[in-house]
């Protein structure tokens, strides 16, 4: 891992974090969730864990391993999904403040990010970026 001890202080890469604050992933500085019981998760949202974790195996893979083109590509692999999952999270974050600005409220927001019933739901494709559903002409 690319920790490093200054004197008492531990960091990781990319400086100090406010510990018990922001999310434990690597990258991430957006605030942990609360848990159902109370108290704090350790990340800002599911898919970080999911990272973390799948950094933590690869790391160990490939240091067992050692360098190769197929441990760089599944290292790359990972970071890319990291990457991804960034820009995600941050769009996602725009557009909740967007939905705030013309009034949804937060747990009307929450409604919206709930999975339909399977009943409700017309189509199962997800709406194409240019806001047309796929399947429907």
């Amino acid at each position: 891992m690319a920790e490093t001890t200054t004197g008492k202080k531990r960091t990781r890469r990319g400086g100090s974090r406010r510990r018990g604050v922001t999310c434990r992933r690597d990258g991430c500085n957006r605030p942990r969730q609360a848990a159902h019981n109370g108290g704090r998760m350790e990340y800002c949202a599911y898919p970080c864990k999911v990272i973390d974790t799948e950094m933590s195996k690869t790391r160990r893979v490939c240091a067992a391993i050692g360098p190769g083109a197929a441990t760089g590509e599944l290292w790359a692999s990972l970071v890319e999904a990291s990457d991804a999952l960034d820009r995600y999270l941050t769009a996602d974050a725009a557009l909740r403040e967007q939905a705030r600005s013309v009034g949804i409220t937060d747990e009307q927001w929450q409604a919206f990010k709930e999975p339909a019933p399977a009943a409700q739901s017309v189509s199962g494709a997800a709406p194409s970026p240019s806001g047309v559903h796929r399947g429907m002409s």
